[in-house]
């Protein structure tokens, strides 16, 4: 996939994922909280995505250890699914794995810009949430929100560096 296309996917699902959300705000339809859910969950992957395909962590030695925390935490997943005893404790060590190897090898560079603050901050925010969100914890929602809010800044620097 071109980044052009990247881009425009980037942009149509953040301004359907808003307005979406704006709209369910005054019509309190459950087909304009689908939409914005829907769209939201497209933006994290196109952005996520973005990120990953244009930056250095997947060419790095350290990536496919971090393949292996997310396989961890598929696995625990599955077991959550079929509710199978000591489900948390599998997806807890593979979202530990994953993070730590991705925290490690972005503090390892010495080069880091300010933006790119806001990928470990919307990782840990993002995994945070989505595990919460499996426990059932009370405001999951709320940090997996603020994870949407800090990849926002990231890919609106990838755009801008795209369209320059």
């Amino acid at each position: 996939m071109s980044n052009t296309n990247l881009v425009r996917i980037i942009n149509i699902t953040l301004l359907l994922t808003f307005s979406g959300l704006f709209l369910s705000i005054f019509f309190h339809e459950a087909l304009l909280r689908s939409i914005a859910g829907v769209s939201g969950a497209l933006f994290i992957l196109s952005g996520t995505y973005a990120l990953l395909k244009n930056g250095t962590f997947i060419k790095s030695e350290a990536f496919p250890y971090a393949g292996i925390g997310l396989v961890i935490f598929m696995i625990g997943t599955s077991f959550t699914v079929l509710n199978w005893p000591y489900a948390e404790i599998i997806i807890a060590i593979g979202l530990i794995g994953f993070t730590s190897v991705y925290f490690f090898e972005f503090f390892k560079r010495s080069n880091i810009k300010n933006v790119e603050y806001g990928k470990p901050i919307f990782l840990l925010l993002f995994l945070s949430g989505l595990y919460a969100n499996l426990m059932r914890w009370p405001y999951a929602s709320v940090m997996t929100i603020s994870a949407i809010i800090c990849l926002i800044l990231p890919v609106f620097y990838f755009v801008k560096q795209q369209k320059s």
